[in-house]
């Protein structure tokens, strides 16, 4: 773990809700820690109680279900398989409310941007175009994990797709999706470094071309393990340096989520476990303060 990184607390997650789980991606808004299930379109809002600064609880939640563009309930891993979330703010301060959430699925490629009500995601999404050729060429489960937004773009990472160098593909669209679509976007191609096995799963906008991109992978012989890196653009190419592990002995799950909370100079990321469906897995919830 690199200096100045502080440990703050873990839970494990339940609900008396069927088929809870599946939790694949993870954002701070107003007050509330947003949770995407990767089955069924499952959104679930969590109000989280802290004593000092540690997590302790879960105060209050929320849930909804997303719909597909033409009205119809996400079911099925083929139409709902959501892998990552970003909300959309109007103001580039970021200060203001969120006037809508994007939404990034796999198996059937796209982003769906919806519009919120009560702070909840809601109604028939719009489907983002621009993105189609780029799209297209996803492997079918392992498309795009990972999605942020600052103010020089929006960020997509994919799963499995490789440069031809053997880097993981990604493409930076500008203006951030969402935010217009009156203005001509631009895509251009970016390579960030795979290192090993190590898969992305969840990607989170520091600001000023820098974010904190979780990582993961498996084998049968060592479990989990997540690395939580920060990645910095540099034109079409990132740079990306190990800012904490996650294996065993310390805390091992299949973490496919982050979220960053700013309070004051201070910073916070928070993960979320995918348990998969699996009795044998956790869905656990951990926070981290960064270094000011």
């Amino acid at each position: 773990m690199a200096p100045g990184i502080r440990f703050l607390g873990a839970l494990d997650l339940s609900s008396p809700r069927r088929h809870f789980g599946g939790l694949s991606s993870l954002r701070w808004e107003s007050g509330w820690l947003h949770a995407l299930s990767d089955e069924d379109g499952a959104w679930y809002a969590l109000r989280p109680r802290e004593r000092g600064g540690r997590l302790v609880g879960i105060d209050q939640a929320r849930t909804t279900n997303l719909l597909d563009s033409d009205g119809a309930p996400l079911v099925g891993k083929r139409k709902s398989d959501a892998e990552a979330m970003e909300f959309v703010h109007s103001c580039k301060a970021r200060s203001c409310s969120p006037s809508a959430v994007l939404v990034a699925l796999e198996r059937d490629h796209r982003v769906l941007r919806y519009e919120l009500s009560g702070g909840l995601p809601a109604g028939r999404p719009a489907r983002l175009g621009g993105m189609d050729s780029w799209l297209a060429r996803q492997p079918d489960n392992e498309g795009v994990e990972a999605m942020a937004s600052d103010e020089s773009g929006t960020l997509l990472i994919s799963e499995g797709l490789r440069t031809p160098g053997g880097e993981a593909a990604a493409l930076l669209v500008s203006p951030p999706l969402g935010t217009s679509t009156e203005q001509t976007r631009r895509a251009q191609d970016i390579a960030v470094p795979a290192p090993g096995s190590m898969r992305p799963s969840d990607l989170v906008a520091l600001g000023g071309g820098r974010f904190i991109l979780l990582r993961r992978s498996w084998s049968e012989a060592a479990g989990f393990a997540v690395a939580v890196e920060e990645l910095t653009l540099r034109e079409t190419t990132a740079k990306v340096h190990e800012i904490i592990r996650l294996a065993p002995p310390f805390i091992s799950e299949n973490f496919e989520g982050v979220a960053l909370r700013k309070a004051g100079d201070r910073a916070f990321l928070y993960f979320i476990a995918d348990d998969n469906f699996e009795p044998s897995q956790r869905t656990l919830l951990l926070k981290f303060e960064l270094p000011t």
